[in-house]
């Protein structure tokens, strides 16, 4: 195996080393196309343009922002009413004031996690559509591990971390989209435990069947970002937080009137 870094390799010795790896990050599809990413990035232009691709979200976004909105409008107006017509004090004036910030505080917490929705559901496309880079992260990752595997010395997940480089990887595959979308992705991988996954097909890059610990890994890396963000992307949070902002806005509005 050629221990030269691979810095100093030339590009067919890397694809020499894994054939399968596949070099056409450029030909891509439309999800990583510049110009639509372009419309998409930034918080106003998701809001704005994101239903003319076809992201899930954005109107779920408008109508809950729109429900905490006039929800808790009405619970002040409740607030007002009753302070005025009971004994108006300061201590109402208190609690009123102290409603206004408890309202704009479940309408704001309500806008930022519709808003994560939305843009969990951009990073969710973005990853589905770009299953040839991660396959080549995947197989870059394998063909670094096996050089230290195949050193004969105890290998630790620090070790391996420092070797095959993950962030890099990342970075290599998504540097040309938008920083807006590429820090999305490089928080989400880097959640990974790409060391202990190595190190559960350490036999197979041994025996150097590195394609088929690349798919191994391709497929772990895909199961564990499915399982603990994609699929647990969801609105049920409002199943409890609607709930509680009007137990707690109408609980101040009744206590104003006491």
């Amino acid at each position: 195996m050629d221990t030269t870094p691979r810095q100093f390799r030339s590009p067919a010795t890397v694809e020499n080393q894994a054939p399968y790896l596949n070099k056409s990050n450029a030909s891509t599809n439309s999800m990583l196309d510049k110009e639509l990413l372009k419309k998409l990035d930034g918080p106003w232009k998701i809001l704005k343009n994101g239903t003319m691709f076809g992201i899930g979200g954005i109107k779920r976004f408008s109508v809950i922002v729109l429900l905490f909105a006039v929800m808790n409008l009405f619970l002040f107006g409740v607030g007002m009413y009753t302070a005025v017509t009971n004994n108006f004090s300061w201590s109402t004036i208190g609690i009123l004031f102290i409603m206004i910030l408890l309202g704009s505080a479940f309408t704001l917490w309500a806008g930022y996690r519709s808003y994560r929705y939305v843009f969990i559901n951009i990073l969710s496309k973005i990853y589905e559509n770009t299953n040839q880079y991660q396959q080549n992260m995947c197989a870059e990752a394998v063909l670094r591990a096996g050089r230290i595997f195949s050193g004969g010395e105890h290998v630790t997940n620090e070790k391996l971390n420092a070797a095959v480089d993950w962030g890099n990887r990342i970075y290599d595959a998504y540097g040309q989209i938008p920083v807006f979308f590429q820090s999305g992705i490089t928080q989400l991988l880097n959640r990974l435990p790409i060391a202990a996954f190595l190190l559960s097909m350490k036999e197979d890059i041994k025996a150097g069947n590195n394609k088929l610990a690349a798919d191994k890994l391709h497929a772990l890396v895909t199961d564990f970002i499915n399982a603990h963000f994609f699929s647990t992307n969801n609105t049920r949070w409002l199943l409890w937080l609607i709930p509680l902002n009007i137990i707690l806005m109408a609980a101040l509005a009744l206590y104003g009137a006491a």
